[in-house]
C-alpha cells in the first residue's frame, strides 16, 4: 500500500479568525458602567433609617426660677421632628421642632406672657428648634452627652444635653429617650424681668419615635 507523501498528508491550516472589537462609541458606556459598579459603595450603606418624633408620646418641659425660691414650670404639647439613624456608622442625627405658640403653664396668664415678645415672642418666632448631628447610638442606650444647637427667637446657640441611661434595649421605641440641659435666656434676647426671674432655663426632654410614614410614589 503506497505511503502518502508528506506534502499530501499536510492539511491546510484554517486562517485565524480576526478578533472582534467593539466600536469606541459602544465600549465607552460599558467601561463607565463597570467602573461605577466597582467604585460605588453598596446601596445599603448609603441608606439611613428615618424615624419621626411621636408627638402624642413626647414631652418637652422647661423650668424658670422666680425670686430664687419658687419655680415656674411650662411644657410644650406640640413637638415634631425626625431622627435619622445610620446603623453602619453607629450614629444618629436629631431634629426636634417645638411649637412655642402652644406653650402651657399652670396659669393662663403665665402662658400668655411666655408667648409675648418678652419671652418666646411666638408670634414672630413660632418654632423652637434643637438639632444634633452624629450622636453615637450607644449614648442613647448607656447615657452620655449630646452636643447640639438650639434656635430660639431667631438666634442659634450651642447647647449640651445630658442623656440618661435607657431603661430598655431599644430606646425611643421601647421606652422614652430622656435628656436635660440648661440655657441662659439672655443669650437669646430674653432679658425682661431679670430682677425677678432667673437667667437659666432648665430643659427636659422625654422623646419617643415611630417609623416614618412612607409617601406614595
Amino acid at each position: 500500500m503506497p505511503v502518502p507523501s508528506t506534502a499530501a498528508a499536510r492539511l491546510p491550516r484554517p486562517s485565524p479568525t480576526p478578533a472582534r472589537t467593539l466600536p469606541v462609541a459602544a465600549a465607552l458606556p460599558l467601561a463607565l458602567a463597570v467602573l461605577l459598579g466597582v467604585c460605588a459603595p453598596p446601596a445599603a450603606a448609603q441608606e439611613r433609617e428615618r424615624l419621626r418624633i411621636d408627638s402624642a408620646a413626647t414631652r418637652v418641659e422647661f423650668t424658670l426660677r422666680l425670686l430664687l425660691v419658687r419655680k415656674l414650670d411650662g411644657r410644650f404639647p406640640l413637638v415634631e421632628g425626625e431622627v435619622w439613624l445610620d446603623r453602619a456608622a453607629g450614629t444618629a442625627d436629631v431634629d426636634v421642632r417645638i411649637d412655642a405658640r402652644e406653650v402651657m403653664m399652670e396659669r393662663a396668664s403665665h402662658a400668655e406672657w411666655a408667648r409675648s415678645p418678652e419671652f418666646f415672642d411666638s408670634l414672630n418666632h413660632p418654632w423652637v428648634r434643637f438639632r444634633a448631628e452624629d450622636v453615637p447610638l450607644q449614648a442613647f442606650r448607656d447615657g452620655g452627652r449630646m452636643q447640639g444647637e438650639v434656635t430660639l427667637r431667631g438666634i442659634t446657640r450651642p447647647v449640651l444635653l445630658e442623656l440618661q441611661p435607657s431603661a430598655c434595649t431599644e430606646p425611643g421605641r421601647g421606652c422614652p429617650v430622656r435628656a436635660s440641659g440648661e440655657l441662659e435666656r439672655s443669650e437669646f434676647g430674653m432679658t425682661a424681668r431679670r430682677f425677678v426671674l432667673g437667667d437659666k432655663v432648665r430643659l427636659q426632654f422625654e422623646i419617643r419615635v415611630a417609623p416614618a410614614e412612607r409617601t406614595p410614589p
